[in-house]
């Protein structure tokens, strides 16, 4: 499966489940920050499962969320401490990881942007290393 097309996926179940937020450690921190004129939302410890009809199809873990809106009111998500996506596929099988120190997901353009040590595996042990996608 391609990184264009997983990453579609990912923001597909991303919109739909954006209220699924949990943390693995139990300690959830929300803050809210007015920042040049830009309302800001910061969590700290995510995991965030997607789902499509009651089946996990994606799991995002981040050590820090930073959820803010742009000038032209694009709902904006950036991982500036790394991130974590896990694609499962219907039986729950881990299909597919990737993994960067940096992620951006701008929501009306439907853009996931990774960068730095950016590594994506499969299930079938098909590995791509890049510095950015």
């Amino acid at each position: 499966m391609s990184i264009y097309k997983n990453s579609r996926i990912f923001l597909f179940f991303f919109l739909l489940s954006i209220a699924s937020c949990s943390s693995s450690e139990n300690q959830l921190v929300i803050s809210n920050e007015d920042v040049h004129d830009v309302f800001t939302e910061t969590a700290m410890g995510v995991t965030l499962n997607f789902s499509e009809f009651g089946q996990s199809k994606l799991m995002l873990k981040a050590p820090k969320l930073v959820r803010f809106e742009d000038e032209e009111n694009q709902l904006i998500m950036e991982c500036p401490a790394g991130l974590e996506l896990t694609f499962f596929d219907s039986l729950k099988n881990v299909e597919s990881v990737l993994t960067a120190d940096y992620g951006k997901l701008f929501t009306q353009n439907q853009l996931l942007d990774v960068q730095e040590n950016v590594v994506f595996h499969n299930q079938k042990q098909d590995t791509l290393f890049a510095k950015n996608c």
